[in-house]
């Protein structure tokens, strides 16, 4: 079975656990990369830290939802969208008469 996507719905980019998940990827980059700097306080490390962690997240966001946009707005104008194919799942009578 193939499935094509045609329609991305913004909203669900945004409030969905996908903001979280961008979130916390950059906070752990972040957190490696700060470690390496000794010449900041710890305060200063960790201000350093939640800033460039909103930052980063904020502009991931805004690139995806952009990114998203443009192709809704492609396959509006008739292109194709992503196409995928799937497999259908083996009923257990199936699986009974392979064996």
């Amino acid at each position: 079975m193939k499935i094509e996507i045609k329609n991305i719905n913004l909203k669900s980019i945004i409030l969905s656990a996908f903001p979280l998940l961008v979130f916390v990827l950059c906070l752990v980059n972040y957190v490696l990369q700060v470690s390496s700097m000794p010449d900041m306080s710890l305060m200063q490390q960790i201000l350093q830290i939640i800033l460039w962690t909103l930052v980063d997240t904020m502009v991931y966001l805004v690139l995806i939802v952009i990114s998203a946009f443009v192709y809704n707005l492609f396959c509006s104008f008739g292109m194709r969208g992503l196409t995928f194919t799937v497999e259908e799942p083996a009923t257990k009578e199936e699986v009974k008469e392979e064996n």
